[in-house]
């Protein structure tokens, strides 16, 4: 059922995401902060809180698709523009951002020349990355950037603790296996195949011509990996498909009406969340990540650039149109 929702803005209107945990799904922990919200909703009992973060501008400093990756107050974002010591120069890089609570304390950019559409992601809080050009993994451990001979092995792949996953072969011919490893300094070990689908099942059919989705991303939490496929309609994306698996690769939903026109989305410690842009500015429909169940759909005022899930059922925005990030707590 839709909720429409009035949300009160302090000052100008913003691009902002609003959440809600209702429909049996269990919030954690809201964090403690004594900042004012920039703007609340309430639905029932709960009160939703949305924080603006203030601090360095970051006007410029968000410049590329397609996530936020959040590793506690470090928050890592592609970037393309000038060099900040020399705007002669312009690179394909990472900006990692600084926070404490709701102020940013400092942006760097980080150095290397990036492929922004290879693996990205943080596996014990390191972040990895690959190089444009020589296929070559790097990864930043907080202080320098090192780098390794061998790329990743997938184009496909998303970490968690110290683990990654990715998208590889199955057991047999015609399967997508996605694989769980052990991942310290760039190096590979422990390969373990924990899921084997078919082609027919993850594609809609074993023929290239046919298939009804094409692979988008994969991601992974503590609690177990997703992969987010497109419907594909005249070679246009035309609906989504999300698949939650546990560590073991045992399936615990399936998100079948993953909104055509979602743009962006989050998974937080409980729920699922897409966002889409409407007539009002942007429409968000939430999911409860344990069952799948569709818990509804609200209004914000516009839809976010970019966002992802942060820390426990907290989602980081960034909103192209205001050049700010917010933090919503459910």
């Amino acid at each position: 059922m839709k909720k429409k929702w009035m949300v009160a803005l302090a000052g100008a209107a913003l691009a902002a995401l609003v959440l809600t945990g209702c429909g049996g799904g269990t919030g954690t922990k809201k964090p403690k902060t004594d900042t004012p919200p920039t703007a609340t909703a309430q639905l029932g009992n709960q009160t939703i809180n949305l924080y603006e973060y203030t601090g360095e501008s970051l006007k410029g400093k968000v410049t590329a698709f397609p996530h936020i990756l959040v590793d506690g107050d470090h928050l890592y974002v592609h970037y393309m523009g000038p060099l900040p010591e020399d705007n002669s120069k312009h690179v394909r890089t990472v900006n990692q951002i600084l926070v404490d609570h709701e102020t940013v304390k400092e942006v760097k950019t980080l150095p290397g020349n990036v492929n922004l559409d290879r693996p990205f992601f943080i596996s014990n809080h390191d972040l990895y990355m690959t190089h444009i050009g020589k296929d070559w993994t790097a990864w930043w451990d907080g202080k320098e950037l090192h780098t390794a001979r061998d790329a990743m092995p997938s184009a496909f792949g998303t970490g968690v603790d110290s683990k990654v996953y990715y998208w590889g072969d199955g057991k047999k011919s015609k399967e997508v296996g996605i694989h769980q490893a052990d991942i310290v300094n760039a190096e590979i070990k422990n390969d373990n195949l924990v899921l084997s689908i078919s082609y027919k099942d993850i594609f809609g059919s074993e023929d290239q011509n046919k298939r009804e989705y094409e692979f988008s991303r994969i991601r992974a939490d503590k609690d177990g990996f997703y992969i987010e496929m497109r419907k594909m309609v005249n070679k246009v994306a035309n609906g989504y498909k999300l698949y939650a698996y546990d560590n073991q690769g045992k399936p615990y939903c399936t998100v079948e009406n993953f909104d055509k026109n979602a743009s962006v989305y989050a998974i937080t410690e409980n729920y699922i969340v897409a966002a889409k842009e409407n007539s009002n500015g942007g429409l968000d429909k939430v999911y409860e990540k344990k069952t799948g169940k569709d818990l509804g759909e609200f209004e914000m005022p516009a839809i976010p650039y970019i966002m992802d899930g942060g820390n426990g059922d907290s989602v980081m925005i960034f909103s192209k149109k205001e050049q700010k990030m917010y933090r919503m707590d459910l």
